[in-house]
């Protein structure tokens, strides 16, 4: 820090300082780091007390965007809950650097305190999905965070189990009430072909695939699958899961279709040894959308803000050849299609197996005093998946307010 006269005391200041007056005092240069952009005026006193004014500029250093944080009942990285209608949910955020301002947006509005902040919201009684997003502004730029909140319905709406005696199978559930199938409405579902690895698969193909799997449904569960649309499109094999996700985004983002769930016929290191996987979309939230079909499943957090998904490998071997339904290609591909959309409904992963049909599942079940009905055809009626996230699915329908 040079200096010229050495009697010169020098206030306790924290920033780069350059002198820009013409007093008739020696000048002096003072380099101390600074982030503030404004001119300001210091005292500089020497030991024979007397004091030389000067107004001095900071050389400012570039400023910093500023971070933010917003997340929900009071846990870090908590960013999408759901919950069921009439719940109220704590939010909570906080940030650093420099700000000028914070604002809040979507179903929140105002100005909000940078340095932190809680607040509860009202009673969320519309099913839909409920986006808060903070952004807070500097010179620099700005930054924002977003937390979704996705209500269904409530608990006590919830009635249509398979051991409710006005629930057989077959029955759809709306709102906690059994209706027959045929006044259900569909599970909306897109398809898309790689047609470099399959070049020789065909739109009759698919279709099949889908009218088998939507007769499955239609029996497991009241709700039938409808074909929106099948592309064939030249995709490669170098698609990475992100990929994927934004394409299954973009059906609604950029291209303004409505659908319930998307299948990938895609070859991948994943889909060529186990099959194939559940994948969904991003969180669409933000660009309104509402998937009528619900998931309440606390683990995964989807609530009505994704487009459910997989991504399977139409060439999967049956892992039971000697099974007369698995053996069938189009059997095979129905069931393993309803099988990934399923996952959505349920707590598990792949890993963990616990949606799965199994011990697991049969064990979990009996525990809880859940009763199914056993059908045609035993796991694979239920597309190997325990039937009380089969159960989950048909008690999901919840009509978004449009």
């Amino acid at each position: 820090m040079p200096q010229n006269d050495p009697n010169l005391l020098i206030p306790n200041v924290s920033e780069n300082l350059t002198v820009v007056s013409n007093l008739s005092v020696p000048q002096h240069s003072i380099e101390i780091n600074t982030s503030s952009e404004l001119n300001s005026t210091y005292n500089l006193t020497n030991n024979s007390n007397d004091i030389r004014t000067q107004v001095v500029r900071a050389n400012s250093l570039p400023a910093i965007i500023p971070v933010v944080n917003v997340y929900l009942n009071e846990t870090l990285n908590q960013n999408v809950i759901a919950v069921n209608a009439g719940a109220t949910v704590a939010i909570q955020w906080d940030g650093s650097g420099t700000v000028s301002n914070c604002s809040a947006s979507g179903d929140w509005q105002g100005e909000k305190t940078y340095f932190g902040g809680f607040e509860l919201t009202p009673e969320l009684r519309e099913a839909r999905g409920y986006s808060y997003t903070l952004t807070c502004t500097n010179s620099a730029g700005s930054a924002s965070d977003t937390v979704v909140v996705n209500v269904g319905r409530s608990s006590s709406q919830i009635g249509c189990q398979y051991n409710n005696p006005a629930c057989a199978i077959g029955r759809a559930c709306i709102e906690g009430v059994c209706i027959p199938s045929s006044n259900a409405p569909n599970f909306k579902v897109a398809v898309i072909v790689n047609s470099v690895d399959y070049p020789k698969l065909t739109r009759s193909d698919v279709s099949a695939v889908l009218r088998n799997a939507s007769s499955r449904t239609r029996l497991a569960t009241g709700f039938g699958i409808e074909e929106t649309s099948i592309e064939f499109r030249q995709l490669g094999r170098n698609l990475t899961n992100d990929n994927i996700a934004d394409m299954f985004s973009d059906y609604w983002r950029r291209d303004h279709r409505y659908v319930n769930g998307i299948i990938l016929f895609y070859k991948n290191n994943y889909t060529l040894i186990h099959g194939g996987y559940m994948l969904t979309s991003r969180n669409l939230s933000n660009s309104n959308y509402c998937n009528d079909f619900f998931s309440s499943a606390p683990a995964r957090h989807l609530g009505s803000s994704v487009i459910y998904g997989g991504v399977l490998d139409w060439d999967e071997p049956s892992q039971d050849p000697s099974d007369p339904q698995l053996s069938d290609r189009t059997i095979h591909n129905a069931v393993s299609m309803v099988h990934e959309f399923l996952h959505s409904f349920g707590n598990g992963y792949v890993t963990e197996d616990i949606d799965h049909w199994g011990l697991a599942c049969l064990n979990r079940m009996q525990q809880n005093g859940f009763s199914y009905e056993p059908l045609p055809g035993g796991s694979i009626a239920y597309f190997n998946i325990c039937p009380d996230v089969v159960d989950a699915f048909r008690n999901s329908y919840s009509p978004c307010v449009r």
